[in-house]
Protein backbone atom coordinates (compact mmCIF):
# COMPACT_ATOMS: atom_id res chain seq x y z
CA UNK A 1 0.00 0.00 0.00
CA UNK A 2 1.58 3.50 -0.91
CA UNK A 3 0.00 6.57 -0.56
CA UNK A 4 -0.06 10.34 -1.86
CA UNK A 5 0.80 12.92 0.04
CA UNK A 6 -0.49 16.39 -1.19
CA UNK A 7 0.94 19.94 -1.32
CA UNK A 8 -0.79 23.16 -1.90
CA UNK A 9 0.25 24.32 -5.46
CA UNK A 10 0.09 28.60 -4.38
CA UNK A 11 -0.50 29.21 -7.83
CA UNK A 12 -3.51 27.35 -8.56
CA UNK A 13 -5.65 26.69 -5.47
CA UNK A 14 -7.36 23.75 -7.63
CA UNK A 15 -4.27 22.04 -8.91
CA UNK A 16 -1.72 20.78 -5.96
CA UNK A 17 1.24 19.33 -6.58
CA UNK A 18 1.02 15.70 -5.76
CA UNK A 19 2.99 12.82 -6.01
CA UNK A 20 3.19 9.31 -4.68
CA UNK A 21 6.61 8.48 -3.04
CA UNK A 22 6.50 5.32 -3.49
CA UNK A 23 5.12 4.20 -6.83
CA UNK A 24 5.61 8.55 -8.70
CA UNK A 25 1.94 8.83 -9.39
CA UNK A 26 0.34 12.26 -9.89
CA UNK A 27 -3.12 13.01 -8.24
CA UNK A 28 -4.50 15.71 -6.75
CA UNK A 29 -6.14 14.92 -3.65
CA UNK A 30 -7.34 17.52 -0.94
CA UNK A 31 -4.52 19.33 1.09
CA UNK A 32 -2.61 17.27 3.80
CA UNK A 33 -4.90 14.35 2.98
CA UNK A 34 -3.28 10.75 3.35
CA UNK A 35 -4.84 8.54 0.58
CA UNK A 36 -4.58 5.07 -1.07
CA UNK A 37 -3.06 5.31 -4.60
CA UNK A 38 -5.92 3.33 -5.41
CA UNK A 39 -8.16 5.99 -5.46
CA UNK A 40 -6.14 8.21 -7.31
CA UNK A 41 -8.40 8.23 -10.40
CA UNK A 42 -11.10 9.83 -8.41
CA UNK A 43 -8.81 12.46 -7.03
CA UNK A 44 -7.64 13.25 -10.42
CA UNK A 45 -11.61 13.52 -12.00
CA UNK A 46 -12.49 15.96 -9.53
CA UNK A 47 -9.43 17.87 -9.47
CA UNK A 48 -10.61 18.46 -13.75
CA UNK A 49 -14.03 19.18 -12.76
CA UNK A 50 -13.06 21.88 -10.21
CA UNK A 51 -10.66 23.26 -12.48
CA UNK A 52 -13.02 23.50 -15.71
CA UNK A 53 -15.67 25.40 -12.94
CA UNK A 54 -12.75 27.72 -12.50
CA UNK A 55 -12.68 28.15 -16.20
CA UNK A 56 -15.85 28.73 -16.56
CA UNK A 57 -16.23 31.37 -13.80
CA UNK A 58 -13.21 33.22 -14.87
CA UNK A 59 -15.29 33.17 -18.85
CA UNK A 60 -18.74 34.11 -16.88
CA UNK A 61 -17.11 37.36 -15.45
CA UNK A 62 -18.45 40.79 -16.55
CA UNK A 63 -21.21 39.63 -18.64
CA UNK A 64 -23.97 41.80 -17.36
CA UNK A 65 -25.91 44.58 -19.13
CA UNK A 66 -23.53 47.67 -18.28
CA UNK A 67 -26.43 50.17 -18.47
CA UNK A 68 -28.63 47.52 -15.86
CA UNK A 69 -25.73 48.07 -13.58
CA UNK A 70 -25.55 51.47 -14.07
CA UNK A 71 -29.49 51.60 -13.15
CA UNK A 72 -29.10 49.14 -10.04
CA UNK A 73 -26.00 51.17 -8.46
CA UNK A 74 -28.13 54.61 -8.86
CA UNK A 75 -31.00 52.93 -7.25
CA UNK A 76 -29.58 51.59 -4.07
CA UNK A 77 -27.43 54.73 -3.73
CA UNK A 78 -31.03 56.85 -3.95
CA UNK A 79 -32.36 54.51 -1.44
CA UNK A 80 -34.82 52.44 -3.63
CA UNK A 81 -33.90 49.20 -3.35
CA UNK A 82 -31.49 47.38 -1.45
CA UNK A 83 -28.53 45.48 -2.41
CA UNK A 84 -30.48 42.20 -2.89
CA UNK A 85 -33.76 43.57 -4.47
CA UNK A 86 -31.76 45.79 -6.85
CA UNK A 87 -29.61 42.61 -7.73
CA UNK A 88 -32.22 40.72 -8.77
CA UNK A 89 -34.44 43.46 -10.46
CA UNK A 90 -31.74 44.59 -12.60
CA UNK A 91 -29.86 40.75 -12.88
CA UNK A 92 -26.51 41.97 -12.07
CA UNK A 93 -24.34 40.37 -9.58
CA UNK A 94 -24.73 41.32 -5.62
CA UNK A 95 -21.55 41.27 -4.67
CA UNK A 96 -20.43 43.24 -7.88
CA UNK A 97 -23.56 45.73 -6.94
CA UNK A 98 -21.87 46.16 -3.36
CA UNK A 99 -18.78 46.72 -4.56
CA UNK A 100 -19.94 49.26 -7.04
CA UNK A 101 -21.79 51.16 -4.60
CA UNK A 102 -19.12 51.07 -2.07
CA UNK A 103 -16.60 52.82 -4.45
CA UNK A 104 -13.14 52.29 -2.89
CA UNK A 105 -11.48 53.07 -5.66
CA UNK A 106 -13.20 57.17 -5.77
CA UNK A 107 -13.96 56.28 -9.56
CA UNK A 108 -17.39 57.29 -11.10
CA UNK A 109 -19.28 53.94 -11.88
CA UNK A 110 -19.10 54.58 -15.32
CA UNK A 111 -15.19 54.34 -14.69
CA UNK A 112 -15.57 51.23 -12.84
CA UNK A 113 -17.71 49.38 -15.40
CA UNK A 114 -15.31 50.29 -18.32
CA UNK A 115 -12.54 49.55 -16.63
CA UNK A 116 -11.02 45.67 -17.44
CA UNK A 117 -10.40 42.78 -15.34
CA UNK A 118 -6.96 41.47 -15.29
CA UNK A 119 -3.67 43.54 -14.86
CA UNK A 120 -3.95 47.25 -16.27
CA UNK A 121 -1.38 47.38 -19.61
CA UNK A 122 2.08 48.73 -19.06
CA UNK A 123 1.47 52.23 -21.02
CA UNK A 124 -0.77 54.41 -19.07
CA UNK A 125 -4.27 54.89 -20.89
CA UNK A 126 -2.63 58.67 -22.47
CA UNK A 127 0.21 57.17 -23.15
CA UNK A 128 -0.71 54.36 -25.51
CA UNK A 129 -3.39 57.15 -27.28
CA UNK A 130 -0.56 59.29 -27.71
CA UNK A 131 1.34 56.05 -29.50
CA UNK A 132 -1.80 55.53 -31.62
CA UNK A 133 -1.61 59.04 -33.06
CA UNK A 134 2.25 58.99 -33.27
CA UNK A 135 1.47 55.73 -35.38
CA UNK A 136 -1.32 57.20 -37.91
CA UNK A 137 0.50 60.55 -38.26
CA UNK A 138 3.45 58.36 -39.36
CA UNK A 139 1.55 56.35 -41.66
CA UNK A 140 0.44 59.81 -42.86
CA UNK A 141 3.81 61.18 -43.86
CA UNK A 142 4.41 57.35 -45.65
CA UNK A 143 6.45 56.08 -43.12
CA UNK A 144 4.57 53.52 -41.90
CA UNK A 145 6.44 51.58 -38.57
CA UNK A 146 6.17 48.04 -38.52
CA UNK A 147 5.30 45.69 -35.33
CA UNK A 148 9.05 45.73 -34.52
CA UNK A 149 9.36 49.45 -33.97
CA UNK A 150 6.39 50.17 -32.17
CA UNK A 151 7.38 46.68 -29.87
CA UNK A 152 10.76 49.31 -29.42
CA UNK A 153 8.96 52.30 -29.08
CA UNK A 154 6.78 50.64 -26.07
CA UNK A 155 9.80 49.41 -24.76
CA UNK A 156 11.33 53.47 -24.86
CA UNK A 157 8.36 55.14 -23.41
CA UNK A 158 8.14 52.64 -20.67
CA UNK A 159 11.85 53.20 -19.78
CA UNK A 160 11.62 56.74 -20.33
CA UNK A 161 8.70 57.51 -18.36
CA UNK A 162 9.69 54.95 -15.04
CA UNK A 163 6.95 52.61 -15.66
CA UNK A 164 7.05 48.83 -13.91
CA UNK A 165 7.03 46.89 -16.87
CA UNK A 166 8.47 43.06 -17.91
CA UNK A 167 9.61 43.97 -21.34
CA UNK A 168 12.46 41.77 -21.98
CA UNK A 169 15.64 44.02 -21.21
CA UNK A 170 17.75 41.91 -23.41
CA UNK A 171 16.00 42.69 -26.39
CA UNK A 172 14.35 46.07 -25.34
CA UNK A 173 11.49 45.45 -26.91
CA UNK A 174 7.93 44.92 -25.85
CA UNK A 175 6.75 41.35 -26.24
CA UNK A 176 4.28 39.75 -28.50
CA UNK A 177 1.62 39.08 -26.54
CA UNK A 178 1.84 43.02 -25.33
CA UNK A 179 1.62 43.89 -29.33
CA UNK A 180 -1.29 41.77 -29.86
CA UNK A 181 -3.09 43.54 -26.78
CA UNK A 182 -2.54 46.65 -28.04
CA UNK A 183 -4.30 45.84 -31.83
CA UNK A 184 -7.18 44.78 -29.84
CA UNK A 185 -7.44 47.97 -27.17
CA UNK A 186 -6.94 50.19 -30.65
CA UNK A 187 -8.51 48.16 -33.70
CA UNK A 188 -8.20 51.85 -35.78
CA UNK A 189 -4.22 50.48 -36.39
CA UNK A 190 -3.75 47.64 -38.67
CA UNK A 191 -0.76 46.07 -40.69
CA UNK A 192 -0.50 46.04 -44.59
CA UNK A 193 1.80 43.70 -46.27
CA UNK A 194 4.26 44.56 -48.85
CA UNK A 195 3.16 44.36 -52.56
CA UNK A 196 4.47 42.74 -55.40
CA UNK A 197 5.29 44.47 -58.48
CA UNK A 198 4.63 43.53 -62.29
CA UNK A 199 7.13 43.23 -65.54
CA UNK A 200 6.14 45.11 -68.46
CA UNK A 201 6.04 42.31 -70.72
CA UNK A 202 3.88 40.39 -68.59
CA UNK A 203 1.71 43.27 -68.14
CA UNK A 204 1.59 43.57 -71.96
CA UNK A 205 0.32 39.97 -72.37
CA UNK A 206 -2.21 40.65 -69.32
CA UNK A 207 -3.65 43.60 -71.45
CA UNK A 208 -3.84 41.23 -74.38
CA UNK A 209 -5.84 38.73 -72.25
CA UNK A 210 -8.32 42.22 -71.14
CA UNK A 211 -8.71 43.22 -75.22
CA UNK A 212 -9.68 39.60 -75.98
CA UNK A 213 -12.34 38.97 -73.12
CA UNK A 214 -13.66 42.53 -72.83
CA UNK A 215 -13.90 43.34 -76.81
CA UNK A 216 -13.21 47.08 -76.35
CA UNK A 217 -14.55 48.98 -79.60
CA UNK A 218 -14.65 52.61 -80.83
CA UNK A 219 -18.06 53.15 -79.77
CA UNK A 220 -17.64 51.30 -76.55
CA UNK A 221 -14.27 51.64 -75.46
CA UNK A 222 -13.03 50.36 -72.08
CA UNK A 223 -11.06 52.48 -69.75
CA UNK A 224 -8.35 50.63 -67.35
CA UNK A 225 -7.40 52.63 -64.06
CA UNK A 226 -3.92 51.87 -63.11
CA UNK A 227 -1.25 52.68 -60.80
CA UNK A 228 1.94 54.90 -61.72
CA UNK A 229 4.11 51.90 -62.11
CA UNK A 230 6.92 51.72 -64.75
CA UNK A 231 5.33 48.60 -66.62
CA UNK A 232 2.22 50.86 -67.14
CA UNK A 233 3.83 54.33 -67.80
CA UNK A 234 7.00 53.95 -69.97
CA UNK A 235 5.53 50.75 -71.77
CA UNK A 236 5.16 51.82 -75.59
CA UNK A 237 4.14 48.72 -76.15
CA UNK A 238 1.09 48.10 -74.17
CA UNK A 239 0.34 51.52 -75.05
CA UNK A 240 0.44 50.97 -78.73
CA UNK A 241 -1.81 47.98 -78.18
CA UNK A 242 -4.26 50.12 -75.88
CA UNK A 243 -4.58 52.84 -78.72
CA UNK A 244 -5.21 50.00 -81.35
CA UNK A 245 -7.91 48.28 -79.49
CA UNK A 246 -9.93 51.25 -78.02
CA UNK A 247 -8.43 50.87 -74.70
CA UNK A 248 -7.96 54.32 -72.61
CA UNK A 249 -5.46 53.94 -69.88
CA UNK A 250 -5.67 56.95 -66.64
CA UNK A 251 -2.86 56.69 -64.42
CA UNK A 252 -3.80 57.39 -60.64
CA UNK A 253 -1.72 60.22 -58.90
CA UNK A 254 1.38 58.65 -56.61
CA UNK A 255 0.83 57.93 -53.05
CA UNK A 256 -3.08 57.58 -53.94
CA UNK A 257 -3.75 53.81 -54.96
CA UNK A 258 -4.52 53.13 -51.04
CA UNK A 259 -7.67 55.57 -51.38
CA UNK A 260 -8.83 55.26 -55.21
CA UNK A 261 -7.70 51.98 -56.75
CA UNK A 262 -11.21 50.01 -56.76
CA UNK A 263 -9.36 46.96 -56.89
CA UNK A 264 -7.19 47.43 -53.71
CA UNK A 265 -10.62 49.64 -51.72
CA UNK A 266 -13.25 46.50 -52.51
CA UNK A 267 -11.88 43.45 -54.14
CA UNK A 268 -8.63 42.40 -52.13
CA UNK A 269 -10.27 42.19 -49.04
CA UNK A 270 -12.89 39.77 -49.84
CA UNK A 271 -10.45 37.77 -51.62
CA UNK A 272 -8.54 37.37 -49.23
CA UNK A 273 -11.34 36.44 -46.50
CA UNK A 274 -12.68 34.30 -48.93
CA UNK A 275 -9.58 32.28 -49.59
CA UNK A 276 -8.96 31.92 -45.85
CA UNK A 277 -12.00 30.16 -45.54
CA UNK A 278 -11.68 27.47 -48.72
CA UNK A 279 -8.33 26.79 -46.36
CA UNK A 280 -9.89 26.09 -43.76
CA UNK A 281 -12.92 24.29 -45.28
CA UNK A 282 -10.47 21.88 -47.25
CA UNK A 283 -8.44 21.54 -43.69
CA UNK A 284 -11.23 20.49 -42.15
CA UNK A 285 -12.40 18.19 -44.49
CA UNK A 286 -8.95 16.57 -45.07
CA UNK A 287 -7.70 15.95 -41.72
CA UNK A 288 -3.90 15.22 -40.86
CA UNK A 289 -3.22 16.98 -44.46
CA UNK A 290 -1.60 20.48 -45.56
CA UNK A 291 -2.35 22.80 -48.22
CA UNK A 292 0.59 22.21 -51.13
CA UNK A 293 0.91 24.04 -54.53
CA UNK A 294 -1.20 21.15 -56.15
CA UNK A 295 -4.75 22.66 -53.99
CA UNK A 296 -3.41 26.79 -54.55
CA UNK A 297 -5.40 26.63 -57.72
CA UNK A 298 -8.57 25.30 -57.10
CA UNK A 299 -9.28 26.83 -53.56
CA UNK A 300 -8.17 30.52 -54.91
CA UNK A 301 -10.46 29.80 -57.76
CA UNK A 302 -13.29 29.55 -55.78
CA UNK A 303 -12.83 32.07 -53.54
CA UNK A 304 -11.81 34.23 -56.39
CA UNK A 305 -15.80 33.01 -57.73
CA UNK A 306 -17.53 34.07 -54.55
CA UNK A 307 -16.02 37.95 -54.72
CA UNK A 308 -15.94 38.37 -58.29
CA UNK A 309 -19.17 40.12 -58.11
CA UNK A 310 -21.14 42.89 -59.91
CA UNK A 311 -21.66 44.91 -56.69
CA UNK A 312 -18.17 44.55 -55.22
CA UNK A 313 -17.10 45.94 -58.50
CA UNK A 314 -19.67 48.62 -58.49
CA UNK A 315 -18.92 48.99 -54.48
CA UNK A 316 -14.82 49.04 -55.68
CA UNK A 317 -15.52 53.12 -57.77
CA UNK A 318 -18.57 54.35 -55.72
CA UNK A 319 -15.47 53.96 -52.61
CA UNK A 320 -13.14 55.50 -54.60
CA UNK A 321 -15.18 58.69 -56.06
CA UNK A 322 -14.54 57.46 -59.29
CA UNK A 323 -17.89 56.51 -60.67
CA UNK A 324 -20.29 57.95 -59.40
CA UNK A 325 -17.67 61.07 -59.58
CA UNK A 326 -17.07 62.64 -56.07
CA UNK A 327 -14.57 64.99 -55.76
CA UNK A 328 -15.27 64.96 -51.75
CA UNK A 329 -14.21 61.48 -51.22
CA UNK A 330 -11.07 62.51 -49.23
CA UNK A 331 -10.71 64.38 -46.28
CA UNK A 332 -8.06 66.83 -44.75
CA UNK A 333 -6.00 64.70 -43.16
CA UNK A 334 -5.25 62.69 -46.51
CA UNK A 335 -3.24 66.27 -47.43
CA UNK A 336 -1.11 65.70 -44.37
CA UNK A 337 2.44 64.98 -46.52
CA UNK A 338 1.48 67.85 -48.78
CA UNK A 339 1.68 70.60 -45.69
CA UNK A 340 5.20 70.02 -44.65
CA UNK A 341 7.79 72.91 -43.99
CA UNK A 342 10.51 73.29 -46.92
CA UNK A 343 13.91 72.66 -45.46
CA UNK A 344 16.80 73.06 -48.12
CA UNK A 345 18.07 69.14 -49.36
CA UNK A 346 21.94 68.57 -49.62
CA UNK A 347 21.13 65.87 -52.55
CA UNK A 348 18.89 63.85 -54.01
CA UNK A 349 20.56 60.76 -53.32
CA UNK A 350 20.33 61.88 -49.45
CA UNK A 351 16.33 62.44 -49.96
CA UNK A 352 15.46 58.73 -51.82
CA UNK A 353 17.08 57.15 -48.59
CA UNK A 354 15.43 58.83 -45.83
CA UNK A 355 14.39 56.86 -43.00
CA UNK A 356 12.73 57.81 -39.51
CA UNK A 357 14.79 58.06 -37.02
CA UNK A 358 14.31 54.67 -34.16
CA UNK A 359 16.77 55.65 -31.11
CA UNK A 360 16.41 58.43 -29.00
CA UNK A 361 17.77 61.46 -30.36
CA UNK A 362 17.15 65.39 -30.37
CA UNK A 363 16.36 65.53 -34.08
CA UNK A 364 13.71 68.93 -34.74
CA UNK A 365 10.89 67.03 -36.10
CA UNK A 366 8.48 69.08 -37.97
CA UNK A 367 5.51 71.34 -35.99
CA UNK A 368 2.13 69.39 -37.29
CA UNK A 369 -0.97 69.65 -35.37
CA UNK A 370 0.07 66.05 -33.44
CA UNK A 371 3.59 67.58 -32.15
CA UNK A 372 1.61 70.78 -31.53
CA UNK A 373 -0.76 69.65 -29.19
CA UNK A 374 1.98 67.35 -27.30
CA UNK A 375 4.61 70.20 -26.92
CA UNK A 376 2.28 72.29 -25.03
CA UNK A 377 1.07 69.83 -23.05
CA UNK A 378 1.23 70.67 -19.32
CA UNK A 379 1.89 67.04 -18.56
CA UNK A 380 5.35 65.69 -17.99
CA UNK A 381 5.50 62.05 -19.30
CA UNK A 382 7.60 61.58 -22.38
CA UNK A 383 6.01 61.11 -25.81
CA UNK A 384 6.53 59.28 -28.48
CA UNK A 385 7.28 62.06 -31.27
CA UNK A 386 10.33 62.90 -28.48
CA UNK A 387 11.75 59.61 -28.78
CA UNK A 388 11.64 58.87 -32.47
CA UNK A 389 10.64 61.97 -34.05
CA UNK A 390 8.23 62.63 -37.20
CA UNK A 391 10.38 63.27 -40.02
CA UNK A 392 9.77 65.90 -42.39
CA UNK A 393 9.76 65.96 -46.14
CA UNK A 394 12.13 68.52 -47.73
CA UNK A 395 11.25 69.79 -51.12
CA UNK A 396 13.81 70.64 -53.85
CA UNK A 397 14.40 70.93 -57.70
CA UNK A 398 15.18 67.66 -59.50
CA UNK A 399 16.61 67.64 -62.54
CA UNK A 400 15.33 66.44 -65.94
CA UNK A 401 17.31 63.50 -65.30
CA UNK A 402 16.18 62.43 -61.67
CA UNK A 403 11.93 63.22 -62.84
CA UNK A 404 12.42 60.43 -65.80
CA UNK A 405 12.86 57.82 -62.72
CA UNK A 406 10.16 58.81 -60.89
CA UNK A 407 6.62 57.21 -60.68
CA UNK A 408 4.42 58.25 -63.24
CA UNK A 409 2.20 60.99 -62.09
CA UNK A 410 -1.82 61.25 -62.91
CA UNK A 411 -1.96 61.46 -66.67
CA UNK A 412 -3.79 59.72 -69.67
CA UNK A 413 -1.30 57.13 -70.51
CA UNK A 414 -3.04 56.33 -73.84
CA UNK A 415 -3.22 59.77 -75.07
CA UNK A 416 -1.07 61.85 -78.27
CA UNK A 417 0.77 64.43 -76.28
CA UNK A 418 2.00 61.62 -73.47
CA UNK A 419 2.66 58.79 -75.92
CA UNK A 420 4.68 61.35 -77.79
CA UNK A 421 6.78 62.72 -75.05
CA UNK A 422 7.22 58.97 -73.75
CA UNK A 423 8.74 58.29 -77.68
CA UNK A 424 10.82 61.53 -77.12
CA UNK A 425 12.35 60.52 -73.76
CA UNK A 426 13.02 56.65 -74.57
CA UNK A 427 14.86 57.70 -77.98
Amino acid sequence: MCFLFGKRNLQDEYLPNIGCLQCHNIGYPILGQKVSCNDLGTYIITALRNTMSLANRKQQRKKWNAEAMLAAISAVKNNEMGYLLASKTFNVPKSTLEDYVKNKSRKSPEEMIRTNLGRPPVLPKDIEVDLVDYCVEMDKRFYGLRASDIRRLAFQLAIRNNLKHNFSQKEKTAGYKWMRSFLKRHPELTFRKPQGWIQSHIFTKWLQHFITHVKPSEADPAVLVLDGHYSHTRNIDTINLARQNHVIIICLPPHSTHRMQPLDLAFMGPLKTYYSQEIENWLRHNPGRVVTSYQICELLGKAYVRCATAEIAINGFRKSGILPFNRHIFRDHDFAIHHQVEAPATSAEELRHVTPPRDITTTKCVEQSYVKRMSHSPDPKVRAHEISPIPSTSFYKSSAKERKSRKGSAALITGTPYKDALEASLS
